[in-house]
């Protein structure tokens, strides 16, 4: 179901939507260079993540967290290293 307002405030959205996919890509990207860990070895550090939108109607925090972590399994299910989005029921 889409949880974006189709009214004129859904350019505003899309707006919000694109920063937070945007952050969200550069955090996850930004990491996922090998960390050293001593005498000369490094580790690979992945990193996926959730992301999901309040619509305009009430949602209560633990509603829109659970669905981040919905997400947040979608991305690693989808291969890890991942970012991914799920709306909120409407």
């Amino acid at each position: 179901m889409n949880c974006i307002p189709q009214d004129k405030r859904r350019g505003n959205a899309l707006l919000h939507f694109g920063a937070a996919w945007g952050v969200a890509q550069r955090i996850r990207v930004m990491e996922e260079r090998p960390v050293p860990i001593g005498d000369g070895r490094t580790v690979a550090v992945t990193i996926s993540i959730g992301v999901t939108m309040a619509p305009d109607r009430q949602i209560t925090l633990d509603q829109l967290l659970a669905t981040a972590d919905k997400a947040l399994y979608d991305a690693k299910a989808g291969g890890r290293n991942r970012t991914a989005f799920a709306a909120t029921s409407c």
